[in-house]
C-alpha cells in the first residue's frame, strides 16, 4: 500500500509606479501602488483568477477650457494577448465597476482612438478624478508552461486626452508612465495521484510491479520515501525479528533513481512542467517466492512530494 503527502509553496507579488505630471500643464497624473493579488495566482491547469488593485488620480491644474479627460494604459509591447512582460501571463486592466472592460492596451495607442477609456470630469482648476482599476490574471486556461522564481515585469504607460466643454480636443494628448506590475511564478506541486494506493503482487506470478504517480509543478521536486519495514513485505500477523518463510524483500526505484532500504530524504527531481508528468513507482522482486507461510504480505511506502527551491 502506498500513502503520499505534499507540500505547496507559493509566492507572488504585484508593485504599483509612482506619480508623474503632464508636461504641458493642463492636468496631472498619478497611480497608487498595486495591491498585493488574492488570491494568490496559480498557473497549474484549474488554479483560479488572481486579482490586484490600484488607483488613478486626474487632476485639472490649468484654468484654460479643460472640461474632461479620457485617459487609458498602455503595454509596452504591440502583441495580442497583452502580456506581462514580453512572455509573461496573460492580462488585462479594466475599472473596479467593470473589470472586463479593458483600458488597456498595445504600445502606442491613444486615448483619442479607443472606444473603451477611464473617463474623468474636470469643471473647474483643481478638480479631480480618481479611478480605481482592477488587474485580472486569469487561470492558465491554454496549459502555458511557467517556471517557479522566474519575474515578470510590465512597464505601463498611460495617454490622456483632454477635451473643451464642446467637446473639441485641447491639444494632441499626452502620455507618461504609469504603474509597473510585477509577477513572481509561484513554485507549486500538484500531485493527481491522490490517496492511498495499492501495488498488488497478487498471487507473486510476475516480479514486477509499476504504479505511475502523476504530477504538474512549476518548480523541481523533492521526494521523501520511507518504508514500514525497510523494502520488506511481512505476513500480516508475523513478529519481528521476521523470519525468513515470513518476509519477501523486494528492491525499488521511483523516477529512474534507486531506493535503498533506509529511504531517501530530500531526493531533488527535475521539473514535472504545466502540462504534467507520470512518474514511475517501480517494485522489483529478486525472484518470484517460494517457502512462503501462506498468507498477506504487505509493507507500506509513504511518498512525500514538494516544491523544489
Amino acid at each position: 500500500m502506498l500513502k503520499w503527502g505534499a507540500m505547496v509553496a507559493t509566492g507572488l507579488a504585484l508593485l504599483g509606479g509612482t506619480a508623474h505630471a503632464c508636461a504641458t500643464g493642463d492636468v496631472s497624473v498619478s497611480f497608487s501602488s498595486v495591491s498585493t493579488p488574492s488570491p494568490a495566482w496559480n498557473p497549474l491547469p484549474g488554479g483560479a483568477a488572481s486579482t490586484a488593485m490600484f488607483s488613478v488620480t486626474v487632476t485639472r491644474i490649468s484654468n484654460g477650457n479643460v472640461d474632461s479627460a479620457r485617459l487609458i494604459l498602455r503595454d509596452a509591447n504591440t502583441g495580442s494577448p497583452l502580456r506581462l512582460g514580453s512572455s509573461g501571463p496573460i492580462y488585462t486592466i479594466g475599472s473596479s465597476s467593470s473589470p472586463s472592460t479593458a483600458v488597456v492596451f498595445q504600445a502606442g495607442t491613444t486615448a483619442a482612438s479607443t472606444s473603451t477609456y477611464l473617463s474623468f470630469a474636470l469643471p473647474n482648476n483643481g478638480s479631480t478624478g480618481t479611478q480605481n482599476l482592477t488587474v485580472t490574471i486569469p487561470f492558465n486556461s491554454a496549459g502555458e508552461d511557467f517556471v517557479g522564481g522566474a519575474v515578470f515585469t510590465e512597464q505601463l504607460t498611460y495617454s490622456v486626452q483632454c477635451y473643451k466643454s464642446n467637446g473639441q480636443t485641447t491639444g494632441n494628448g499626452l502620455t507618461g508612465n504609469a504603474v509597473s506590475p510585477s509577477l513572481t511564478i509561484p513554485k507549486l506541486l500538484s500531485v493527481i495521484t491522490a490517496g492511498p494506493q495499492t501495488i498488488d503482487f497478487g498471487t507473486f506470478t510476475m516480479t514486477q510491479q509499476t504504479l505511475n504517480i502523476s504530477l504538474k509543478s512549476t518548480s523541481s521536486v523533492n521526494a521523501a520515501i520511507a518504508t514500514t519495514h525497510g523494502n520488506i513485505m511481512v505476513r500480516q500477523g508475523a513478529v519481528a525479528p521476521y523470519p525468513t518463510n515470513e518476509s519477501i524483500p523486494y528492491n525499488m526505484t521511483f523516477n529512474g533513481i534507486s531506493v535503498p532500504t533506509a529511504g531517501l530524504s530530500g531526493q531533488n527531481y527535475s521539473r514535472a512542467s504545466v502540462s504534467g508528468a507520470s512518474w514511475p513507482l517501480i517494485l522489483n522482486l529478486p525472484s518470484l517466492p517460494s517457502g512462503k507461510l501462506a498468507g498477506l504480505y504487505q509493507d507500506v511506502i509513504t511518498l512525500t512530494l514538494t516544491a523544489g527551491n
